[in-house]
């Protein structure tokens, strides 16, 4: 956690680009701990199969209400997020990587409607935690 501390640190001393350099070392290392700190968390994302899905524009309206800044550019990891319809209902599919050597850090796929709210569920999976069904 000390990439954590030395984030938060240099965020106080307003250098933010020392801050995002542990930021991003923090989001390698223990990216588990990162929903769970007071830093707050840049990714880009790709996100397709959106049009037209009351439920899928409910997700992404969802999302822009946790702590993560979506970026366009830069080092941050790249979250790719897939909808898809089917019989069964909707599906998600997501990978989030390293945008300069494409290194998956997690990647997965969950029916969408075996979820209260996944939106939560999804971030939740960007940062590599799992979750337990109800």
């Amino acid at each position: 956690r000390v990439n954590e501390a030395l984030g938060l640190a240099y965020e106080e001393q307003e250098q933010p680009e020392t801050c995002d350099q542990y930021l991003l070392k923090f989001y390698e290392n223990y990216p588990q701990l990162v929903p769970f700190s007071d830093l707050k968390m840049k990714l880009q994302k790709d996100f397709a199969g959106i049009e037209g899905n009351e439920k899928t524009q409910e997700i992404l309206s969802a999302l822009e209400g946790f702590d993560i800044e979506w970026v366009e550019e830069g080092i941050w990891p790249l979250a790719n997020v897939r909808f898809e319809e089917d019989e069964e209902g909707l599906s998600l599919t997501y990978s989030i990587s390293n945008p300069n050597d494409e290194k998956a850090y997690f990647s997965s796929s969950f029916k969408v409607n075996k979820y209260d709210d996944p939106a939560t569920e999804l971030v939740y999976r960007l940062f590599g935690v799992s979750r337990v069904l109800r």
